[in-house]
């Protein structure tokens, strides 16, 4: 990109390595170095403090009208001054003492990089996979919905989700944020021993809408799987339930406008 500035879009893919998938409006005219360490700005939500993410080209993404890269994030700053860092670096101490991540060698750099991205608030969505005659399901965070394409990444422990073959459809839907406690109580977070929670359909009653989607490429790593799905059709459940976001609770030091967000507990 050679000093010059481009617009795009964001999503978090995974967590180890901490992979983003960036999509550039301009699908001609942006040349990516695989080699070259590059920069993304972003500020933190509802507010004017901004951060800066330094990655590397990590894939190509093969997607049919879109300038798709998939990137590492190598390093942050978040600007944080000495006592938000100190903040940040406590909540990180009890995350490892709760010894409950699934990344060996969870180190405080590491951490500083998924923060940042949290500094957006993370959209979640339920999966909902046959499994026999019953569906499975279980939320997650790591989504690129897109118009024609939906990626999403998953570790791969989650037995449901490594079943799926290529060509396989199943949905991925926005989940309530009113149903909050109903939506992790299915996979890892419920009791259940499997990563996944059955049933004879989707629990519309969750969610706000429903994307049924193909499989058609996964990008398999050592802790976690990108799934490559194609849209197929898009159905609304709801319109007066509020879609369930994450936004990590070290951002809610520098809100600078809190009227459109509600904590849920």
């Amino acid at each position: 990109m050679s000093g010059k500035s481009n617009t795009c879009k964001v999503y978090q893919m995974l967590y180890n390595p901490v992979l983003i998938m960036v999509v550039f409006s301009d699908i001609e005219k942006v040349p990516v170095n695989q080699h070259q360490v590059y920069q993304i700005k972003s500020t933190v939500f509802n507010s004017s403090k901004s951060i800066m993410l330094y990655v590397k080209q990590y894939h190509r993404a093969d997607l049919e009208g879109l300038n798709a890269f998939i990137f590492e994030v190598v390093d942050v700053n978040t600007g944080l001054s000495f006592l938000q860092h100190r903040y940040m670096k406590r909540i990180y101490n009890y995350s490892k003492a709760k010894d409950a991540n699934f990344i060996d060698d969870f180190t405080f750099e590491h951490y500083q990089r998924i923060v940042a991205l949290f500094a957006q608030p993370k959209k979640v969505f339920l999966v909902s996979v046959t499994d026999g005659t019953a569906l499975k399901h279980f939320p997650i965070d790591l989504c690129a919905p897109l118009e024609k394409f939906f990626i999403i990444g998953v570790r791969n422990s989650n037995k449901v989700a490594a079943s799926l073959r290529i060509n396989d459809e199943f949905y991925i839907s926005s989940t309530a944020a009113e149903a909050y406690h109903q939506v992790y109580n299915l996979g890892k977070f419920g009791k259940q021993k499997d990563a996944g929670n059955r049933s004879d359909k989707i629990p519309s009653e969750l969610l706000c809408d429903t994307v049924k989607v193909k499989l058609i490429d996964k990008i398999v790593l050592d802790y976690q799987t990108i799934f490559v799905t194609a849209v197929i059709e898009k159905n609304i459940l709801s319109t007066e339930l509020h879609e369930l976001y994450h936004l990590h609770k070290l951002w809610f030091l520098f809100l600078e406008n809190q009227t459109n967000i509600e904590t849920v507990q």
